[in-house]
């Protein structure tokens, strides 16, 4: 044989060997599992110290569980599933819940006497850097606060603009409130008047929770607190829901911050469709400034959403009170609110005597639906094209409710009553999500962090 083939025939089969030792597969590493970490999510609630008022925060999720802490320590929390009640609380209480699910919370506060007299709700927020407040009374007669809450680890710097019938108001700026502290501005340096105003509360620096308590005097004694929930911010079509049913004030606040005077159309959306108040139809808004529309006349007695279209951005609320005289009258208030998401709880810490409704208000030109649950079985409440209609809710001793629609446009309020001695307690709470469920979060490549 040649040598020079046997040689190539040598060079051959080591080439061979080789080649298959490359193609062996490598060992598997064993890989640990890396367990999952649930991101929170952390709403504020409303308290505060009072002598004659009961004051309940309830929460609630539908995963996992929750952790209540006071706003000054987190040691010792009160944690739980489903639904979680704290009674008493006397500084803001901390919440929190799982993004992955849906939650939400809120703070009832009832009193026959007193400056906290009556019954209101308000329900628990995330911070944020921006509220509109429209229905903020500035006459002798009343007092408004703000509560500005901070639960991050730097300071906050907001800043307060008020918009009054005749334009814009002097309002504190450059407020500083504290990592992780409360502060309550007065807005008594507001110029008094007799109409209700505007207010625009925005963030420099940080984020906080902001929430507007305003209370009521008559020629003897106080006529009851409300909170008046934050609006959603200027638009040209807006809805605000809960129109409560009986007697008493109804006011429309609508406020135009543009430069250009806003023409609003105003239809009342009632449980037998829309209809107009005489003489308000159309309400003309001067740049800058805040009107108010009275709207009892009009509405009939019944529960109602009002649906605001307007060629300007505009942002609205409403007036309410039960209605009678000194001894009886208990103020509530409501704002503009956005539509309900696909699916949302509430929680609600009312007495087992008080009762409630959810007033669903459909602005569309097509009957929508909402699925209620209140921890029982689940009812399907119609609500015919741009109409109102009313769920009534159970006499319990605080529970959730649970709504879930297909609709993009339903709003939503709850319509609590309480007799209270003599005071027939009133409160409306819109219902605005806290927090629903989290949207995917997208990782993307920063060169600048290098490989």
């Amino acid at each position: 044989m040649n040598r020079w083939l046997a040689a190539l025939g040598s060079v051959a089969i080591v080439a061979t060997a080789v080649t298959a030792g490359s193609l062996v597969a490598p060992a598997v590493v064993p890989q640990d599992e890396v367990a999952k970490v649930a991101t929170r999510t952390t709403m504020l609630c409303p308290a505060f110290e009072s002598a004659t008022a009961t004051r309940t925060v309830a929460a609630a999720s539908t995963v996992a569980q929750l952790r209540l802490t006071t706003l000054s320590s987190q040691e010792n929390p009160r944690s739980g599933e489903g639904l979680v009640t704290l009674a008493g609380p006397t500084e803001p209480i901390r919440v929190s819940a799982e993004r992955s699910g849906v939650s939400g919370a809120s703070t009832v506060v009832a009193a026959s006497d007193g400056s906290d007299r009556g019954l209101s709700v308000a329900r628990c927020l995330l911070p944020q850097p921006e509220y509109w407040f429209t229905g903020v009374e500035v006459s002798d007669a009343s007092g408004s606060e703000i509560d500005l809450i901070n639960l991050d680890g730097t300071r906050a710097v907001v800043d307060l603009t008020a918009y009054g019938p005749s334009g814009r108001l002097a309002a504190s700026r450059g407020l500083v409130v504290d990592p992780n502290s409360e502060k309550k501005v007065s807005l008594a340096l507001i110029q008094r008047g007799d109409e209700p105003i505007s207010l625009r509360v925005t963030s420099s620096e940080g984020r906080v929770a902001a929430f507007l308590r305003q209370r009521a005097w008559g020629a003897a004694r106080p006529l009851g607190a409300d909170w008046l929930s934050a609006s959603v911010d200027p638009a040209t079509d807006l809805i605000v829901p809960g129109v409560p049913d009986g007697a008493g004030r109804r006011t429309l606040v609508i406020g135009n911050p543009g430069d250009r005077t806003a023409m609003v159309k105003v239809d009342v959306l009632g449980d037998s469709g829309p209809s107009n108040v005489v003489g308000a139809d159309t309400v003309e808004v001067l740049a800058g400034t805040s009107r108010a529309v009275d709207l009892a006349a009009g509405l009939g007695g019944a529960v109602a959403g009002v649906q605001l279209t307007s060629d300007q951005p505009v942002t609205a609320g409403l007036l309410a009170d039960s209605g009678g005289s000194e001894d009886e009258i208990d103020p509530a208030g409501v704002g503009a609110s956005p539509a309900l998401p696909a699916d949302s709880i509430w929680p609600l810490g009312l007495a087992r005597s008080a009762t409630a409704v959810v007033a669903f208000t459909n602005p569309d030109l097509a009957g929508v639906t909402a699925i209620v649950s209140t921890g029982g079985a689940e009812t399907t409440v119609r609500i015919p094209a741009r109409s109102t209609a009313t769920y009534a809710l159970p006499k319990s001793a605080g529970y959730s409710i649970r709504i879930k629609t297909e609709s993009s446009s339903l709003r939503a309020a709850v319509v609590a009553r309480q007799s209270l001695g003599t005071v027939k307690g009133l409160a409306v709470m819109a219902l605005v999500p806290g927090q629903s469920r989290s949207e995917s979060v997208q990782v993307g490549f920063d060169p600048h962090l290098g490989s």
